[in-house]
């Protein structure tokens, strides 16, 4: 498996629609299923943005709200986890997944958003089968502007984390698909 990196928004993403002002920082990580069939654009969200996350990431967010609540920031965890669905198979039109407000969706992308005093920070969800073939490829695309001095001293030592944190999820994206697919219909 192998996870590609752009730095700029897939085309025909959304994630740029109403967008004022400059983008201060863009990246979209790319990954190639095959055998998607079970995995709507909801499910994979809920995968990647509502499932428990691993206990190192946890560790991450709870020291960057420590630190970033007594600037009066949004913090990240409102508890111990976050409430997955009960079947990640299972899809259903949300107006938030995990911490995350959808702004604009399709049947084959979700964009979200956060806004906050320092920073305003959208994500793409894009899955889109490639012509020809049984594969889908799943991007993964944040933009960021930078609403001030803070949003740029914020996000100076986050960039390193939020690129680990994406391709760990489309790794952890990987290994989910992988248990919800019949083996013998793998390649």
């Amino acid at each position: 498996m192998k996870i590609n990196k752009y730095a700029t928004q897939p085309d025909g993403s959304m994630i740029l629609y109403d967008w004022n002002g400059a983008v201060h920082y863009i990246d979209s990580y790319q990954l190639i299923m095959s055998n998607p069939d079970k995995l709507s654009i909801d499910t994979v969200a809920n995968i990647i943005f509502a499932s428990d996350p691993p206990k190192w990431q946890k560790a991450l967010t709870r020291l960057r709200d420590s630190i970033v609540g007594f600037f009066g920031l949004k913090t990240g965890m409102p508890s111990e986890s976050p409430q997955p669905q009960s079947d990640p198979t299972q899809s259903q039109l949300v107006d938030k997944i995990g911490l995350f407000p959808v702004i604009n969706r399709s049947d084959s992308e979700i964009v979200m958003e956060l806004d906050d005093k320092h920073l305003l920070f959208r994500a793409s969800l894009l899955m889109r089968k490639l012509q020809n073939s049984d594969q889908y490829s799943v991007f993964l695309t944040t933009i960021v502007q930078f609403h001030n001095l803070w949003g740029r001293m914020y996000f100076f030592p986050v960039k390193p984390f939020h690129r680990i944190i994406v391709t760990q999820s489309l790794k952890r994206l990987l290994r989910q698909h992988n248990e919800l697919i019949p083996q013998d219909s793998l390649p």
